[in-house]
């Protein structure tokens, strides 16, 4: 990527690979150092500094991290990454009344992105605002029934609120009377699998596939449950691919589609999907995971280490 940058020096995704390679090898002055290079040569780009606060996170530079982010909305003032990520150092920082109205103006100029309700329910959550939290979380999947992070919310808000009977009654109970309604059905599944219930989840997703094959995230769950709890690895390639080739550039398909490929011995192809998914994942140590003990499969000890690490922090 070096010698790259050398011959073609205004080729960007270069200089985005060569900061994530230093990022993964946890050096986030280097990693710094190359967006810094490439801020100067397109400064009008808001995903220069998202991506240097970003690495400013890492390493608890939090304030830092805050005025790249700052920056970036500047540039461009609906760019939806920035923002989350200012409205997540809000939560941090316990600045909840903070988060709600910034959250809530965003919300007045753009009511259509179920991101913004996803994000305005996560606000919620952190004041314990559970009835309206869920509310705005069913709003954003009747918005976009293929957005994950609102399913995954709104199942792990039932799971810690204790309210899966309840949430399993109604859901049945809905989907009785409208047996192809997919959303209900994805959330039924996802809650089977959050207590377990392993095979009535294989079976909710598998029903909910027949009526729309093409759910992206039902496939990549059907594929996970295929690889982890059934041991079907062709299922579950089949099943991954097939999610992968819907969303290519969704992180979790990456990594799903990565962890088979590992489980299968293909660990070339696992590794750049599994890398992928982590440079979009930083959060995420179950991906950490996975690309750590890719690398300890291709006898790379130095780079499987580092992720291990993230893993753990």
């Amino acid at each position: 990527l070096t010698q790259l940058i050398q011959r073609r020096p205004q080729l960007d995704a270069a200089y985005i690979y060569l900061a994530g390679a230093y990022a993964s090898k946890t050096n986030y002055t280097d990693a710094i150092a190359t967006c810094r290079t490439l801020e100067k040569i397109r400064p009008e780009i808001p995903q220069i500094p998202f991506a240097i606060g970003g690495y400013l996170l890492l390493q608890d530079k939090v304030a830092a991290a805050r005025k790249e982010f700052n920056y970036a909305r500047k540039l461009a003032p609906d760019f939806q990454p920035a923002f989350q990520q200012l409205v997540a150092l809000d939560l941090y920082d316990k600045n909840y009344a903070v988060a709600l109205n910034a959250v809530q103006n965003e919300i007045d100029k753009h009511p259509d992105l179920p991101e913004l309700w996803a994000l305005r329910a996560r606000v919620l959550i952190s004041q314990t605002n559970i009835d309206e939290a869920e509310a705005d979380l069913h709003k954003a999947i009747e918005m976009d029934p293929n957005y994950r992070p609102a399913y995954m919310m709104l199942a792990d808000l039932y799971v810690t609120s204790k309210k899966n009977d309840k949430a399993l009654d109604e859901l049945n109970l809905f989907v009785a009377k409208k047996a192809d309604d997919a959303p209900a059905l994805m959330l039924i599944g996802m809650i089977q699998n959050e207590r377990g219930n392993f095979a009535e989840a294989r079976t909710t997703y598998e029903r909910l596939l027949k009526i729309n094959p093409n759910f992206g995230i039902a496939l990549n769950n059907l594929a996970y449950l295929y690889s982890e709890q059934f041991g079907l690895l062709d299922k579950a390639y089949d099943t991954a691919r097939r999610a992968r080739d819907l969303a290519p550039n969704d992180p979790a398909s990456s990594d799903t589609l990565g962890w088979i490929l590992f489980k299968r011995g293909d660990y070339s192809w696992a590794v750049s999907l599994l890398q992928a998914s982590a440079e979009k994942l930083p959060g995420e140590p179950e991906v950490f995971y996975h690309l750590g003990m890719t690398y300890y499969m291709m006898n790379d000890e130095a780079r499987a280490s580092s992720a291990f690490k993230r893993a753990c922090n």
